[in-house]
């Protein structure tokens, strides 16, 4: 007679590192002793909201994603990986090109265990953060012990790659903007300035010696340098519209060149990526030229020494062109190309309103007009991208800010809508423009915090600034802010 054959019990109780061993948990707290006598980590154990779902990764609706190779690493890690690609991965990327977050990255952590392990602790921190918006509804707080481990063993990890005789650019580069993007999730926008400012030291030798190598024909095959100049240049910007001070380190010195010296008259753009590219240069331009020239902010264009008059004239040409070819251009591609394309007239769109203040040409009675009927068109278009139903970029202007259902968006990197819809609450002088910002800054479809900008801190600074000079009868003093949040130059 057989003997009936045991079945492994399910382990449905006890800490996370016992269930993925199969094994009983004693369940003592906030580690257990079985975990602790075989000199394992004890991974903690599920919330109670967590528990219905089985994982922290199932209680927050993952799809299905097919992870293209056999990721090493415990099961708690291999969960975060999942995790990573089927909800992170598309919010770091949101309304822009996914390739960086969605392919390349995910293709160098097979074969590199420091960007691995930098991404378990983004999606780690991203899923807290994810967490924290849908549960609470409260802004992320300091990560625990767990997630501190994870950050101190990355930047470990880190320091000793770059020490020893295999170090490489690219891994230094990649944890670069993975870090900024951890850093910025728990709300250390310091800390993430620093990373991004040793990654673009880093970026510059990396540029020059990959430019050597595709002089010499040896550098075709580097399919990530080009998504990596495109990221950083973005959190450049953006790390710059944050700190006043702090000037853009990859804005070009060369002269201003209009977009139809750059490509050919029929096609203004080779595609969505290069449209980007451009734009990234006239904003890094703008900024440059508005923190080099601040004592003439708002000096009457005609009052200007002669080389800044040419400067500023030229930016208002350049911009005015890049707006029309980017509004009438027409690029394959299904929605998404949809909207980056109208990311980027939003972009253009606020940049170039601040740019319209400090231009006083003799044609213009009200510099201030033209600035707010650009920030009257990107708010228009900022719904519209929020509303998620844009399809072509000709349909823009016809379609309606309906309310949709709150997205997972929750963070995204470098979008800068929470950051423009800041200025113009601070900006415009109309106040229809003003309550629109608002209104979309606390709408849910809004990203809560786009990388160093997080829009519960935003709304609450506009609010105070508000009831500020309704008690006193005056407008905002432009001139104020708030810790965290100082765009002392666009204003």
């Amino acid at each position: 007679m057989k003997r009936a054959r045991r079945s492994t019990p399910k382990v449905r109780s006890g800490c996370l590192t016992c269930k993925a061993r199969r094994i009983k948990c004693d369940e003592t707290k906030p580690t257990c002793q079985r975990c602790t006598h075989s000199n394992r980590t004890c991974e903690g154990y599920l919330a109670s909201s967590d528990k219905a779902s089985g994982s922290p990764a199932t209680s927050l609706s993952i799809t299905t994603y097919s992870i293209p190779f056999k990721v090493p690493g415990s099961q708690v890690d291999r969960q975060l990986l999942h995790f990573y690609c089927c909800q992170a991965a598309e919010s770091l990327s949101s309304f822009s090109d996914p390739t960086l977050w969605t392919r390349l990255i995910l293709q160098r952590c097979h074969t590199q265990p420091i960007i691995r392990n930098a991404l378990v602790t983004l999606s780690a921190l991203y899923q807290d953060h994810h967490s924290r918006y849908s549960d609470e509804g409260n802004s992320p707080t300091q990560p625990s012990p767990r997630n501190l481990q994870l950050i101190a063993r990355s930047h470990r990890q880190l320091r000793m790659h770059l020490s020893s005789p295999q170090a490489s650019y690219e891994v230094a580069l990649i944890c670069g903007v993975i870090f900024y993007a951890f850093e910025s999730l728990i709300g250390q926008t310091e800390n993430a300035i620093r990373h991004l400012d040793q990654a673009l030291i880093l970026f510059r030798r990396y540029r020059y010696q990959y430019h050597l190598l595709q002089q010499n024909g040896r550098g075709i095959g580097n399919d990530i340098f080009p998504h990596l100049s495109s990221r950083l240049a973005r959190l450049d910007i953006q790390a710059s519209i944050y700190h006043d001070s702090r000037p853009v380190v990859l804005a070009s010195s060369e002269p201003i060149r209009p977009i139809s010296e750059l490509a050919p008259h029929s096609m203004p753009f080779r595609d969505v990526n290069h449209a980007e590219t451009l734009l990234v240069d006239l904003q890094a331009r703008l900024l440059q030229h508005l923190l080099l020239y601040l004592p003439y902010k708002r000096t009457p264009l005609n009052d200007l020494p002669p080389g800044i008059f040419h400067k500023r004239v030229a930016l208002d040409a350049a911009f005015q062109e890049y707006i029309h070819s980017i509004t009438n251009v027409s690029l394959a591609g299904g929605s998404r190309t949809a909207q980056h394309i109208l990311l980027l007239r939003i972009q253009a769109q606020l940049f170039h309103s601040v740019l319209l203040e400090n231009v006083h040409a003799p044609s213009v009675s009200s510099p201030a007009a033209d600035a707010d009927s650009a920030l009257s068109a990107a708010l228009s278009n900022i719904s519209a991208l929020l509303d998620g139903t844009v399809t072509s970029h000709r349909d823009v202007d016809a379609l309606s800010a309906r309310q949709s259902d709150r997205t997972e968006r929750g963070f995204t990197l470098s979008t800068q809508l929470i950051a423009g819809l800041y200025v113009v609450c601070l900006k415009s002088s109309d106040p229809f423009n003003v309550d629109a910002a608002l209104s979309l800054l606390q709408d849910p479809r809004l990203p809560r915090r786009d990388g160093l900008w997080d829009a519960d801190v935003v709304t609450e600074v506009v609010k105070r600034l508000r009831d500020t000079a309704g008690s006193s009868k005056e407008t905002f003093d432009h001139s104020e802010g708030a810790e965290g949040v100082r765009p002392d130059i666009l204003i």
